[in-house]
């Protein structure tokens, strides 16, 4: 699987994708920062669970950059996932750092898992993640074992699509979104 790093190079360049859709499974381009003050896009209304592994702070500017989008900064992201949180009240579950939880609500349940070999921990709202404990030991193993137990994710920093292509393997279906849409234009050459 590929994972979209701020810390590689992007394998990318070619773009011409802004939405798809195919068998109900969906991607499109989508910035969290300017759309959902307005409203959370009616596609991810069909979601039973959110998964989603959110830059962090030191790769934030790089994804900005790669998207040719540069109209905030960290803290507004980080306020643009808390407002999704407190406005939705379905099991959500982000991969993050430590100084980005800080900044987002109380969350209620936490795992620590494996990223390309290197400990993280996922923390989830309305969820208690301590049933995946023993069973995912790294963020591919979590996203297979939550595709057992649900049918439609959403996830609105897809980067090249791994989610959605668990899910669809597994016999679920996908709503996916990235800001940038080299991301978005692979998803949709190759796992839609």
């Amino acid at each position: 699987m590929i994972y979209h790093s701020s810390l590689k190079k992007e394998k990318f360049t070619d773009y011409d994708i802004t939405k798809d859709q195919k068998n109900g499974n969906y991607v499109f381009v989508w910035d969290i920062n300017k759309e959902l003050s307005q409203k959370l896009d009616l596609l991810y209304k069909k979601c039973d669970i959110f998964y989603s592994e959110p830059t962090w702070t030191d790769g934030y500017n790089i994804f900005l950059k790669r998207a040719n989008n540069s109209n905030s900064n960290f803290n507004d992201y980080c306020n643009s996932l808390s407002n999704f949180i407190i406005n939705n009240n379905k099991e959500i579950i982000l991969l993050t750092g430590k100084k980005m939880i800080r900044k987002l609500p109380k969350f209620n349940s936490f795992i620590e898992i494996k990223v390309n070999g290197y400990s993280t921990v996922c923390y989830g709202w309305n969820i208690d993640l301590g049933i995946y404990k023993d069973q995912c030991k790294n963020n591919f193993n979590l996203i297979y074992c939550l595709s057992k137990d649900y049918k439609f994710v959403g996830d609105f920093c897809c980067g090249y699509g791994n989610t959605g292509r668990i899910f669809k393997e597994n016999g679920g279906n996908f709503v996916m979104s990235d800001i940038n849409a080299k991301c978005v234009t692979y998803v949709a050459r190759n796992i839609l």
